[in-house]
């Protein structure tokens, strides 16, 4: 989107209304649309957008803010869709336009190896053999608010329903041999910003399932089952290196989890961190 306004005019021109913008060559970064427009030289020019172009954006011009109803994320990451939304760009004519982009879901990755201070005596493996996360949100609405320091969209996702089924160890995938070497168990996945503590009822907390089995030198094995409330695991932000309890995920930030299994111990399995940002 785009609006032009000249220098005595009291109102703004929608210049380019839903415009499509492609990519020709993404080595060099150049891009095109069409129909062909030309700069005013004695007109400003504001800039919006969003992405993919696919995506059922509404955009309001009166006040010039965005909205996505009812979106779902998907179940498998290969299908889940990268939503962004510009930072507003003011331009003077003949300058090329720089758009910066944000992430308007989160980015959660789930990574998990045997604790270095396992005692593995009498042990020949650990296999993981079941990893779910219950309770997550699904569905919600993006409605944008205004604009922080007149750039950057403040937003919200409402409306919050659906139950994400996380595509975890034993949905479509074997069990996981573990060693000390951190390995994934889901990563990339673009899922909805969400509240993870429920004060009023902690019943509705998302709570990750781990069922993991233990095999022993003389033949016999074990299994072991840990549940943990995802509000319970504090982590480490990489902006401000403060350890705090991940309460929520937020838009354009990436959480990591880290599952440390050492059945010997009774100390707490999980940890994580996250960033101030996913890019841009």
């Amino acid at each position: 989107f785009g609006f032009q306004k000249e220098d005595t005019a009291k109102t703004e021109t929608l210049l380019f209304n839903n415009q499509m913008v492609k990519c020709i060559d993404s080595i060099n970064a150049a891009w095109t649309y069409s129909p062909k427009k030309f700069w005013d030289k004695n007109s400003t020019y504001e800039f919006y957008a969003y992405y993919p172009y696919s995506a059922a954006f509404k955009f309001d011009t009166l006040t010039k803010y965005f909205s996505l109803a009812n979106y779902s994320v998907q179940r498998n990451v290969a299908d889940q869709v990268d939503l962004m939304v510009s930072e507003r760009n003011y331009a003077n004519p003949f300058n090329t336009v720089e758009l910066t982009f944000h992430h308007i879901l989160s980015n959660v990755n789930i990574y998990a190896s045997l604790s270095p201070k396992m005692d593995m005596d009498g042990i020949t493996s650990i296999d993981i053999l079941n990893f779910d996360i219950k309770g997550l949100k699904s569905t919600g609405t993006y409605s944008q608010t205004g604009w922080e320091a007149n750039h950057y969209a403040t937003a919200s996702w409402t409306n919050l329903s659906g139950e994400y089924k996380f595509p975890g160890i034993g949905y479509g995938t074997s069990t996981m041999r573990l060693t000390t070497k951190m390995e994934s168990i889901a990563t990339d996945l673009l899922l909805m910003p969400q509240t993870l503590f429920y004060i009023d009822n902690q019943t509705e907390d998302p709570v990750m399932d781990v069922r993991f089995k233990v095999s022993y030198a003389d033949s016999t094995s074990a299994i072991i089952t840990k549940s943990i409330r995802l509000s319970s695991i504090s982590g480490v932000n990489k902006r401000t290196m403060a350890t705090t309890p991940i309460y929520e995920w937020l838009p354009n930030n990436k959480y990591n989890y880290l599952l440390t299994v050492n059945p010997t111990s009774t100390t707490r399995i999980w940890t994580a961190d996250h960033d101030g940002s996913n890019g841009g």
